[in-house]
């Protein structure tokens, strides 16, 4: 069985290629890889729809850089949103047996508690434009996952477990966020579920988080805990406000009942996921 991956060779998309190549026949598309697509030009992603008919697509393609989205907000578009439909509607003209797996992002939320999959509250153009790619998905058999993610990166692109321990690992003193709170998961969780949903005959919308949620900063303290790295070079800190600054969300925890009782799988605790991953970072 054939799984094409959008954003192969990016920072999930690398990994999910390593680990479902043992399962699968995996094909890559990023501007980097031999099957480059470039989203909007009204072909190219059809054409290689069409040329690999895969069973799976994943789309990790985004354009996740916040402030980006907001100096580009065409670039935003056309990654976050544009990219989706043109995947989506090629599916739907190709073969609408293909079973799309698409990751979104847990930026829509804000509330105290966690919040279902119909709360969303987008405050700027990165997550309007991540929304409007869902709304884009016309085919039949699709999963959105709205996640967020840490682990060992084999890309370029660095994950915030890497930048923690890069740092502190050469002695920075790292400044973290006590009031934005989250409940990311690991990648190595991700990669053996995604197995799972892949299989699955299950469709929607599903919030795809750990279990338990913590500040930044009170995640950061566990992962170097979890190493022995020294913790008294992490501050406490308040996220920036004000006019100069992108608005983002402060809470962004997600209530995860709505994927554990479809899919009869137990997500781990956030604390669980940090142990898990800190393994990867022992020499």
């Amino acid at each position: 069985m054939k799984c094409l991956i959008f954003g192969g060779t990016g920072l999930l998309g690398k990994r999910l290629a390593e680990e479902l190549s043992k399962h699968y026949e995996v094909i890559v598309s990023s501007p980097s890889s031999t099957n480059p697509v470039f989203f909007g030009d009204g072909h190219s992603v059809k054409n290689l729809i069409s040329k690999f008919h895969p069973n799976f697509i994943i789309n990790c393609s985004a354009f996740a850089d916040v402030d980006g989205c907001e100096t580009d907000p065409a670039k935003a578009y056309n990654l976050n949103a544009l990219g989706v439909k043109e995947i989506s509607e090629s599916i739907v003209n190709v073969d609408n047996n293909i079973r799309l797996i698409h990751i979104s992002t847990d930026h829509f939320y804000d509330d105290q508690m966690p919040s279902s999959e119909e709360s969303i509250s987008p405050h700027n153009i990165y997550a309007y434009s991540k929304l409007l790619g869902e709304y884009y998905i016309s085919n039949n058999n699709f999963v959105v996952l709205r996640t967020n993610f840490f682990g060992k990166s084999l890309s370029n692109k660095k994950s915030f477990t890497d930048w923690v321990y890069e740092n502190i690992s050469t002695k920075k003193e790292l400044n973290l966020f006590t009031d934005i709170i989250f409940n990311p998961l690991s990648i190595l969780t991700i990669e053996k579920l995604l197995l799972e949903i892949l299989k699955s005959d299950k469709t929607g919308i599903y919030n795809f988080g750990s279990s338990s949620y913590l500040s930044k900063y009170e995640f950061a303290y566990k992962f170097c805990s979890a190493l022995g790295l020294d913790t008294s070079l992490l501050s406490k800190a308040l996220s920036p406000s004000g006019s100069k600054f992108t608005k983002r969300p402060k809470s962004m925890i997600m209530s995860v009942s709505k994927f554990e009782e479809s899919f009869g799988i137990i997500l781990p605790t956030l604390e669980d996921e940090i142990r898990l991953t800190s393994q990867e970072y022992k020499p």
